[in-house]
């Protein structure tokens, strides 16, 4: 199996996430993740309209799919950290849960998280409503610097001084940290602070205190996991 690095690239030049390729190809964006992995290969009666959204030839595109393979690499790790605490929002914790758990299902990432709390749900969650094949069982991690470490990015939803702890260390291993702030909580206290650092004109930072919805702040962890796996 080797990761289709060349069509990763033509798909992003093209201005497509794998969910809005696979929305115009009427697809289910687990399939454009397949093609990508080289776990699959498009069938030829979905070549010409790929290669007509990707805007290249049909040549150029079998180059792709044939030569364009590197040696896969491992996919990102993430850091899911969060938990109910009192004063978050609820029943925007339970559309979050849903949609990560749609994330993780079909992006193929690895997930740290400790015993209890919203990485826990995910994973749960996954494993309830998508019963991926070959999952069998999810491992917690325990003690926040082992859930931290080794991670590439570190998801923040609501959370309390636990959270917070770990928000500290994935910092200050130079993590990168996305909270989604209307969960409240230590997410909401973590999108303050580094609006309080970098500002909120431009940048991920921007994107984040925009976020409003679950499917929002889905797609920008996706956009910055795709972002970490080109650079593994």
């Amino acid at each position: 199996m080797a990761r289709r690095n060349d069509l990763v690239r033509q798909r992003k030049l093209a201005g497509f996430s794998q969910e809005r390729l696979a929305y115009a190809m009427e697809v289910d964006r687990s399939t454009i993740a397949r093609w990508e992995a080289g776990e699959a290969t498009p069938l030829a009666t979905f070549r010409p309209q790929l290669a007509k959204l990707l805007n290249v030839t049909p040549a150029e595109l079998e180059r792709m799919l044939i030569e364009g393979a590197e040696p896969a690499s491992s996919p990102p790790c993430v850091v899911i950290s969060g938990s109910r605490a009192p004063g978050c929002d609820d029943q925007l914790l339970d559309a979050t849960v849903a949609a990560l758990a749609r994330l993780v299902a079909f992006s193929g990432i690895a997930v740290n998280h400790g015993p209890v709390g919203i990485g826990i749900e995910v994973v749960t969650y996954v494993a309830d409503q998508f019963r991926p094949a070959g999952f069998a069982m999810s491992t917690a991690r325990f003690g926040r610097e082992n859930v931290v470490h080794g991670a590439d990015l570190m998801i923040v939803v609501g959370g309390a001084s636990g959270t917070a702890a770990e928000v500290s260390i994935a910092q200050a291993l130079g993590i990168p940290v996305l909270p989604y702030g209307p969960t409240g909580g230590t997410a909401a206290r973590t999108l303050e602070a580094l609006c309080a650092v970098n500002g909120t004109g431009t940048g991920l930072v921007a994107e984040l205190t925009e976020c409003v919805t679950p499917t929002q702040f889905t797609a920008i962890t996706e956009r910055a996991m795709n972002e970490i796996g080109t650079q593994l």
